[in-house]
């Protein structure tokens, strides 16, 4: 079951003098905070000790419009980073491998907790009280300039291999409008990508009350700003890594007051995805998270999650034949 109370955690009640898995259960509270393609939580952990192993539920892969599982891992990777981010604000210290077992896919991530050590610099303090705050914003943003020092902020969470593209170039924007709507129009038409969005609201993901889930063009017309996480490369652990980069965005721009909201669609069909390269410049830089970025009013109640105890489990290794 899902609920809003999920975002109402007490940092107090951290078991210092607990077990390393009764630590771990409780970092998983802010784990499961982390935005996700339409709400579907696709995460699962397992704790192994002082050890979380970090699965994408392929349960809630969304296979119309996520056809190559970037958008699942990508939100996995937030998750994670939801995770180190707490672990740091705790006096964890931590070493993750991502994709350690090449027998099981669904593995993204084994992340082991130690004692001790000083939080990574790409993570700023800030940053742990956002995860409790942070909202998708899919109200109009207002029609106000982003300020540089901001943007350089948000820059700073990049890592090598993992980049951000910013612009608010008025072409590149107008020719994204037009991406938007003409993906919206093809995806509307499609049966397949209609069955997929009765099975969300039937499976609890979207609200009946939340018919513009997306963001549309004409709401992607009032931000200043597009934004686009892009990488060297389109590996499993890159990806990951996108989203942890990605959520470090969303939590910088959270601690400072800016609206964001993703605009995944823009990558859903290949034609798209293709068009934004050109419209950007990319290159042989490969696109994997597009948002939109400005000041805005405050986001609407946080998106109701599912309990850790529901995304816990007990997981065999993948043993090969």
């Amino acid at each position: 079951m899902t609920t809003h109370s999920r975002w109402t955690l007490d940092e107090g009640a951290f078991p210092a003098a607990g077990s390393w898995g009764d630590k771990a259960r409780f970092l998983l509270r802010y784990a499961v905070l982390a935005p996700s393609t339409q709400n579907t939580q696709p995460w699962l952990f397992s704790v192994r000790g002082a050890t979380i192993d970090v699965y994408a539920d392929p349960e809630r892969w969304l296979h119309v419009t996520d056809r190559d599982h970037r958008e699942l891992q990508i939100s996995v990777g937030c998750a994670l980073e939801n995770l180190l981010i707490a672990a740091e604000r705790f006096g964890l210290s931590h070493r993750t491998e991502l994709v350690p077992d090449r027998f099981d896919p669904d593995l993204l991530a084994s992340v082991t907790l130690e004692a001790g050590g000083a939080p990574s610099p790409a993570r700023a303090p800030e940053l742990f009280g956002a995860i409790t705050r942070r909202a998708t914003n899919r109200e109009p943003y207002r029609d106000e300039p982003v300020p540089e020092e901001l943007l350089e902020r948000l820059r700073a969470s990049t890592e090598d291999g993992v980049q951000l593209v910013l612009t608010g170039d008025a072409e590149a924007r107008a020719w994204v409008e037009m991406l938007i709507e003409a993906t919206d129009e093809r995806q509307l038409a499609d049966p397949l990508w209609r069955d997929q969005m009765a099975w969300l609201h039937a499976a609890g993901v979207l609200d009946e009350e939340r018919a513009a889930f997306r963001c549309d063009a004409r709401t992607f017309a009032t931000a200043p700003l597009l934004g686009l996480v892009i990488s060297l490369d389109d590996e499993p652990a890159t990806r990951v890594r996108a989203g942890q980069v990605f959520e470090r965005i969303h939590l910088t721009a959270t601690a400072l007051g800016l609206a964001l909201q993703p605009v995944s669609q823009l990558l859903e069909l290949g034609p798209a995805k293709e068009a934004l390269g050109n419209v950007l410049g990319l290159g042989a830089s490969v696109p994997q998270q597009p948002f939109r970025l400005g000041f805005g009013p405050p986001p609407g109640a946080p998106e109701p999650r599912r309990p850790v105890e529901e995304v816990l489990m007990v997981r065999e290794p993948v043993v090969p034949a």
